[in-house]
């Protein structure tokens, strides 16, 4: 977290990113591709450096990009920044929890403290469902052609369960969690008693990818398993088209 900015401050910050779509969007790209120029963004979104510019100072001055000036190959003494998410993400996003737990009862401080964020939350998720059915009417509306049953099969991963049976699960593209891949999906088959995943050998689907966190879990979670990043590549490459035809 940035030395220069309070806790609430940082926390201010991180509602006011959440809000904004294109904020969302930036860190969705970087959460797909990684490292990133000013460009190479732009190019990836389809928008003027200028406009992606702004939200990238936002961004770094929060704390969750960091920046590195390199040389240009064409020209060395040309220089141009390039961006990436920080390694420790998670702990600048813990400044939203509101250190409550389930199964206590909420005193009146905590539920005036809860209000706000939790409407910026569900305008979040309404946001994300909005363009998942946007995105699902371009795929229909395209007459299903090859880019958009591509699309589609980026959006999915599959993994095997002890029998060699396909089970799918959502691409996880974009999130900000403090759980574990593991911790999330026992804690959806316990919430939704999702008898598919109980066959799954996480030990193998999740070897490589689980790593302890310090970070104490909060009740409140950010997470999505909608692979919002893919949506909306696919969704600028349509409205890109749109422009030349």
């Amino acid at each position: 977290m940035s030395s220069k900015l309070t806790r609430e401050e940082t926390r201010e910050m991180l509602w006011n990113m959440i809000k904004n779509k294109s904020k969302i969007q930036i860190f969705s790209a970087f959460d797909m591709y990684g490292r990133m120029s000013l460009t190479e963004l732009a190019e990836r979104l389809h928008k003027s450096k200028s406009t992606i510019s702004t939200h990238l100072k936002f961004m770094h001055r929060l704390g969750i990009l960091k920046k590195e000036r390199v040389p240009l190959d064409s020209n060395p003494n040309v220089f141009e920044n390039f961006y990436e998410i920080v390694e420790n993400v998670d702990e600048i996003f813990s400044a939203i929890d509101f250190e409550y737990r389930p199964f206590e009862k909420i005193p009146r401080e905590k539920v005036k403290q809860l209000i706000e964020p939790a409407i910026a939350m569900s305008r979040w998720m309404k946001s994300f469902f909005e363009t998942h059915i946007q995105y699902l009417e371009a795929l229909r509306d395209s007459g299903v052609d090859e880019e958009a049953v591509e699309s589609l099969n980026q959006t999915l991963k599959w993994v095997n369960d002890k029998d060699g049976n396909p089970v799918m699960l959502a691409r996880n593209s974009f999130s900000f969690t403090f759980y574990s891949e593991r911790e999330f999906f026992e804690e959806k088959e316990r919430i939704y008693q999702l008898n598919k995943y109980k066959n799954i050998d996480w030990d193998a689907v999740l070897e490589k990818e689980e790593s302890d966190s310090p970070i104490e879990k909060p009740f409140l979670v950010i997470k999505t398993t909608m692979p919002y990043g893919y949506y909306l590549e696919y969704l600028n490459k349509q409205k890109k088209k749109s422009y030349h035809s």
